[in-house]
């Protein structure tokens, strides 16, 4: 017998009852051999990727890096600042233009919560590039943006990955690989405790939720 044919077979329940007798010793020291070398490459992929994500980590973690990501992050909050208010002041002129229009009272609501949604992003974008600025302290401003920043975060670059796609808990600090990652959520299936990436955080590093946040944009 060959690899392909025992593989061909193997995904059939006692699937060595289909072998010839005469063949059992030589498809079960294949399937067994095949198993190995599996085993031994998923192990080594796993490796280089957490040594890639070393590299990744110090790369990004650089002088030059996190300079050129702050400038980065920068252009980007103004451009979003500067787009919310160009919406808000749209959404300005069109309130303006609704009451000169005896407009239904459910639209007039409707635009004023545009705008006050427009308003708290706009505050939120000014926070953050006085932060880069270094116009306000990192320490003393929690955004919403920054949470949901947090929250984005990869948790498969927080911790490492087993064979079996699986991490070690943080939460209960277990030592099997039994921590479930999807869609950005972790899930335990030994305690139950789940989280996102700002939990995960918090639970590997024992750092409060603010300084979670801080960690994570």
């Amino acid at each position: 017998m060959n690899l392909q044919q025992v593989l061909r077979i193997e995904q059939f329940g006692g699937w060595l009852k289909l072998v010839p007798k005469s063949l059992h010793e030589e498809a079960e020291w294949i399937h067994d051999e095949w198993i190995r070398v599996s085993s031994k490459m998923a192990k080594q992929r796993h490796e280089e990727l957490r040594e890639v994500r070393k590299l990744v980590r110090e790369w990004s973690q650089s002088p030059e890096m996190a300079d050129f990501a702050k400038k980065a992050r920068l252009r980007y909050l103004k451009q979003c600042f500067e787009s919310a208010r160009v919406e808000f002041q749209q959404c300005g002129d069109e309130y303006v233009a609704a009451t000169r229009g005896l407009a239904e009272k459910d639209e007039l609501a409707r635009l004023s919560k545009i705008a006050e949604g427009l308003k708290k992003k706009m505050a939120g974008y000014k926070l953050s590039i006085d932060v880069l600025e270094g116009r306000r302290s990192a320490e003393d401003v929690i955004t919403d943006e920054m949470i949901e920043r947090a929250r984005d975060y990869s948790i498969q670059d927080l911790v490492d990955r087993g064979v079996n796609g699986r991490s070690k808990c943080c939460f209960h600090q277990g030592e099997g690989w039994n921590m479930d990652i999807r869609k950005n959520f972790a899930y335990c299936y030994v305690c139950g405790e789940s989280g996102d990436a700002i939990k995960v955080y918090m639970a590997l590093n024992s750092v409060t939720f603010r300084e979670a946040i801080i960690s994570l944009q």
